[in-house]
């Protein structure tokens, strides 16, 4: 798996760097933090922003997945998960 690198953009760092946590989880690594100023009139005006670069590993889950599979996991050892869905050796029966 190779990492993929995305570009997040902000008017503050802190903002920025809790959208990368809450999306990619702690396992980003930054790779670059720029402070950008674009517009204005001869240096006046001018907006500030911040530009951070990470880099993700691809194929890993993001932690907010609410796939509800949990590793380990038996289908029909949970009120509400229906038994049908068990494979042979997970607690299905064969007839």
């Amino acid at each position: 798996m190779s990492p993929t690198r995305l570009l997040f953009e902000g008017p503050d760092v802190a903002t920025v760097l809790a959208r990368v946590r809450a999306e990619h989880g702690t396992g980003a690594r930054i790779v670059a933090a720029d402070k950008v100023r674009s517009g204005g009139f001869a240096g006046f005006f001018a907006k500030e922003r911040y530009e951070v670069t990470v880099e993700v590993e691809t194929g890993l889950a993001a932690p907010d997945d609410d796939s509800g599979d949990v590793p380990g996991d038996v289908p029909g050892d949970v009120p509400g998960d229906p038994p049908g869905d068990a494979g042979p050796g997970e607690g299905a029966t064969t007839s």
